[in-house]
């Protein structure tokens, strides 16, 4: 597991891209020397527990005077 944390405070910076599945295979051969097969990526919460998609669907949705 690793994590991609954005420390630019620029709010006029540039927006990067990153390629996850590119850093990953060449994190995995600088550590190692090899070629990394056969490997899944998901994207979880901070905290690792569950995918994004889920912790998506479990947010409390906040209604205000403003709201619909």
């Amino acid at each position: 597991m690793f994590r991609i944390e954005n420390l630019n405070d620029d709010v006029d910076a540039t927006p990067e891209t990153v390629d996850i599945k590119d850093l990953v295979e060449e994190l995995w051969h600088d550590v190692n020397g090899d070629e990394l097969y056969n490997y899944d990526l998901t994207e979880t919460s901070v905290t690792g527990n569950m995918p994004i998609s889920e912790m998506e669907a479990r947010r409390l949705k906040w209604k205000t005077n403003m709201d619909d």
